[in-house]
């Protein structure tokens, strides 16, 4: 069976992580979109809350070449364009949303207790085989330039509900859904597959 990218569901997350931003009068930020793979070089652009659309087809065609695609979810200084690297946690202007990644059972198990609590905003389904995994966020009620207090809070869900402690930095990057994951060789041999990543249902 071939899988499909859906540009649909990359444009619906893009849009919905950083339509908060457009609240924000000065220094909205940008986003950056890392596409990782297998012995390939890393690589990434920065976009802005007017520039979607072409990060959609970035994201796109760089999954066509079998990268795997991430985006920051937390908005990154525009000025760190200039920099020629990645994003780095100094970078992160603030954040608009809490998440948490389940990759593994316990992980699940863990969320779906959290979630059937507090209903998240966002879900994501990145993949069935060999076991299901999600990510979930919360969008928070106000900005928060507070960074320290952000990643204490992202440290406190990972801890109590089991779920990925690394997902706690302010430049953290996340999976794009709408595109397909290609696990590497090591993840092949415990049973993972080529899947898409879809945006999840309520929980």
């Amino acid at each position: 069976m071939t899988l499909l990218t859906s540009k649909e569901d990359i444009h619906s997350f893009i849009s919905s992580i950083t339509n908060p931003w457009l609240e924000i009068e000065d220094n909205q930020g940008v986003f950056e979109i890392r596409c990782l793979g297998e012995n390939k070089t890393p690589l990434y652009r920065f976009f802005s809350t007017s520039q979607i659309a072409e990060a959609c087809d970035y994201a796109n065609s760089m999954n066509e070449l079998r990268y795997n695609l991430y985006m920051t979810i937390n908005p990154v200084s525009a000025y760190s364009k200039l920099r020629g690297k990645s994003s780095k946690d100094e970078n992160i202007l603030r954040t608009h949303y809490n998440f948490a990644d389940a990759d593994d059972t316990a992980g699940l198990a863990g969320l779906t207790k959290l979630c059937s609590t507090v209903q998240p905003d966002i879900i994501i389904i990145t993949g069935l085989v060999p076991y299901e995994r999600r990510h979930a966020y919360w969008r928070l009620h106000e900005p928060c330039d507070n960074l320290m207090a952000w990643s204490a809070v992202q440290k406190t869900i990972a801890s109590k509900f089991k779920t990925d402690k690394t997902v706690s930095n302010p430049s953290r990057i996340m999976r794009v859904p709408g595109t397909i994951s290609f696990p590497p060789k090591r993840k092949q041999a415990r049973g993972y597959i080529t899947e898409i990543v879809t945006l999840g249902e309520a929980w």
